[in-house]
């Protein structure tokens, strides 16, 4: 039983890892001079999912090529500094091998959206044997400035 709670337990343990929303949202609040995300008309969201797609496509390609650099270009200052090359180089020990991805859909809040993509990951059990799993990879946006800016990123 506790083989099992441990195995249910990485993928969690790893997300937590990887989880930049809430530290983002954190240091926002931190922030004096930090404005509050703009709600979103039609044409905010039609553009904000084409940056999306490139952003989210740039992303996960940099975890399959374990390019630290590339996946965090599109965080803020403050979730870079608290986002480590160290804890980066532990995706493939907790979450596995990044071997494919699709998009699949968004979730759309006034002042936000999720975009959703399913990844495929290959890593070792507990027993050294390799298994496949798939995992979501959600991009969070919101429009600050006039800009549409990342505001969380994770996998599940």
């Amino acid at each position: 039983m506790k083989k099992y709670t441990l195995f249910l337990m990485l993928p969690a343990m790893a997300a937590a890892v990887f989880v930049t929303g809430c530290t983002t949202a954190n240091a926002a609040k931190e922030q004096k001079n930090a404005t509050a995300p703009e709600f979103l008309q039609d044409l905010d969201r039609a553009k904000m999912r084409e940056q999306a797609m490139a952003q989210g496509a740039a992303m996960l390609t940099a975890v399959q090529n374990k390019d630290y650099a590339g996946f965090t270009q599109y965080f803020p200052e403050e979730v870079k500094k608290k986002f480590t090359v160290q804890a980066f180089n532990q995706f493939d020990t907790y979450i596995g091998k990044l071997e494919k991805w699709e998009y699949l859909t968004d979730m759309v809040t006034p002042v936000t959206t999720t975009y959703l993509w399913k990844t495929t990951v290959r890593r070792k059990d507990s027993k050294g044997k390799e298994i496949t799993l798939n995992m979501l990879f959600q991009l969070a946006l919101a429009k600050k400035d006039g800009q549409y800016k990342v505001v969380g990123s994770w996998f599940r």
